[in-house]
């Protein structure tokens, strides 16, 4: 697992697993302003590895603004380019508020979609039935490299 903490808040994000079809990865925390550019670096290093579709486990993400949420659409949209995308997967009440909002500014189809489960998510965005692959696949190394950094309070 990959951590960043702050007095200002704090996100962790872990790769559940990686495949050429499909990645999960678990947001835990806070997704704010002062740790955007940790999930920011996730998300958008999955495209470089073959990912075309990111199930984002949501369910221990206990807060997210604004900021935090552009970083999950940006992902969003670049996956989109690929023909795949980002979908959010048991999304705490906040968050689901906050897409909500987001989603009356986003052009039809291009809204992030969101699942009950991560199991559902996965079914609904890949296609694949059964559970989702378990453990880590190759390239998991390369991007923790490219995860750890840190950010100063704003």
């Amino acid at each position: 697992m990959v951590a960043f903490s702050s007095p200002c808040g704090s996100l962790s994000v872990d790769m559940v697993c990686m495949r050429p079809e499909g990645a999960v990865v678990a947001l835990v925390g806070e997704l704010d302003l002062t740790n955007a550019a940790l999930a920011d670096a996730a998300l958008m290093s999955l495209p470089f590895h073959g990912v075309r579709h990111v199930i984002v486990a949501a369910d221990r993400l206990f807060f997210c603004d604004v900021c935090g949420y552009r970083v999950l659409a940006c992902a969003h949209s670049a996956l989109a380019t690929a023909e795949g995308g980002l979908a959010l997967a048991a999304p705490s009440p906040a968050v689901r508020r906050l897409a909500a909002l987001m989603r009356t500014s986003c052009s039809p189809g291009t809204a992030i979609r969101m699942y009950p489960t991560v199991e559902q998510a996965w079914q609904g965005e890949i296609g694949a039935s059964g559970p989702v692959p378990a453990g880590r696949a190759h390239g998991i190394g390369r991007l923790g490299m490219i995860l750890v950094m840190s950010k100063p309070c704003a």
